[in-house]
């Protein structure tokens, strides 16, 4: 397997890892009270389009498929209604603000450690400095703009 497809399919199980608790807390979140739900849902698909993106690219870029691509963003899209309603239907009695609390940090913390091993790394094997520093700015500023929204 290529390096860049390596880092695509890796970061494709992250984001499905990742996804899987945003579910539960969007579904969680419309239990509790329906405008929380709504806010949580926008925010969730502000700061999920762009997530799509990079897996899209690194599988295409490795394979020249755009099936593969489609199947791996796909994966990544049905990741959090498919892990969300089974997680909230089985934990609901269970979730706590710490424990979804907790839950949110642990996946943070795996797409930290994945960027930091894996993404930035093969950016920068990319030779591009410019466009590197780029995606980062604004990686974080549409991640800064979709957190806004939920607060």
């Amino acid at each position: 397997m290529l390096p860049v497809h390596r880092v695509g399919v890796l970061f494709a199980i992250g984001m499905i890892l990742h996804n899987v608790p945003e579910g539960a807390v969007t579904v969680l979140g419309t239990v509790h009270e329906m405008r929380l739900g709504i806010v949580v849902a926008v925010g969730m698909l502000l700061h999920n389009l762009p997530e799509g993106i990079p897996v899209a690219l690194l599988i295409y870029a490795t394979t020249r498929r755009r099936s593969e691509a489609l199947r791996w963003t796909w994966f990544n899209a049905l990741s959090e209604p498919a892990g969300g309603l089974p997680a909230a239907a089985t934990m609901g009695s269970f979730l706590t603000e710490g424990f979804i609390a907790g839950t949110l940090a642990v996946v943070a913390g795996i797409m930290v450690g994945m960027s930091v091993r894996e993404l930035v790394p093969a950016a920068r094997l990319m030779r591009r400095p410019v466009a590197t520093a780029g995606g980062l700015a604004m990686g974080a500023v549409a991640m800064g703009a979709s957190v806004r929204l939920l607060a």
